[in-house]
């Protein structure tokens, strides 16, 4: 009885096993991919049509893509602040007790 397809090679449940356990030992990583419904304007879902085509990708993999670099992104940004915010822990830099005024920086 079917159980499960990665590629053409998994027919039952001990064949996905072996599938996975093959794909861990040459490293080959699998991810289940979950399937998310959005609500796109059809003009725009029409011209993103268009432009996969001539690129020569999909829909999908033009998501899957945004997705991972709004989550690099993200996460960059969080690194950098986290070490911004360090350095300024560590910071040698002493006001005196001076408070920082805008009106004051700013005039000429």
């Amino acid at each position: 009885m079917p159980f499960s397809t990665i590629g053409n090679f998994a027919r039952t449940q001990s064949d996905t096993a072996y599938v996975l356990r093959l794909c861990r030992a040459i490293n080959i990583a699998y991810f289940k991919m979950t399937n998310v419904t959005l609500s796109v304007d059809q003009e725009v879902l029409k011209q993103a049509r268009i432009l996969v085509l001539q690129q020569g990708t999909s829909v999908n993999a033009v998501i899957r893509d945004f997705l991972k670099n709004y989550i690099a992104s993200n996460q960059r940004y969080q690194q950098v602040t986290e070490r911004l915010l360090e350095q300024a822990e560590h910071s040698q830099f002493e006001s005196d007790g001076r408070k920082w005024m805008r009106d004051r920086l700013h005039e000429r």
